[in-house]
């Protein structure tokens, strides 16, 4: 039961639904530019000293993301493997490899940007209406 609900937790972590109402601060190419490196929950984040997870956005389009079941990311529980695009605001991922049946291969999922710098990124979940906040490391702790 723990391990669905960490599961659950960690599709409000990546993909959220779309909302329109909330426009953006910044162009997709400056999204585009700006969202490459390694990303880490944000001490702003709701879920910064529950769970850890760390995603890596690739300049060739490739997005690599590890979920952690504890907020010291010592125990790993999920691994993706996708490609990611950005169009109009959106982060878009496509699956194309996952150590869980909750997240299937070929899955595409997305998450509103609402604003992003060299060193933050704030993105909405419209699934729960969440602000989910993201900070740049290249480790997982913060």
């Amino acid at each position: 039961m723990k391990r669905l609900l960490f599961t659950c937790l960690i599709l409000v972590f990546l993909f959220g639904c779309d909302n329109d109402d909330v426009q953006p601060t910044k162009s997709d190419m400056e999204f585009k530019e700006l969202i490459v490196g390694t990303w880490v929950n944000s001490p702003k984040d709701s879920y910064y000293k529950k769970y850890g997870q760390i995603t890596e956005y690739k300049n060739n389009g490739t997005l690599y993301f590890t979920g952690f079941s504890d907020a010291e990311c010592k125990t790993q529980t999920v691994k993706i493997i996708g490609d990611w695009s950005i169009e109009d605001g959106h982060i878009y991922l496509r699956v194309t490899k996952s150590n869980t049946e909750l997240i299937a291969v070929g899955e595409i999922m997305s998450d509103k940007i609402l604003d992003i710098n060299e060193e933050e990124m704030e993105l909405l979940s419209v699934e729960d209406n969440t602000k989910l906040y993201r900070a740049r490391s290249p480790i997982c702790i913060i």
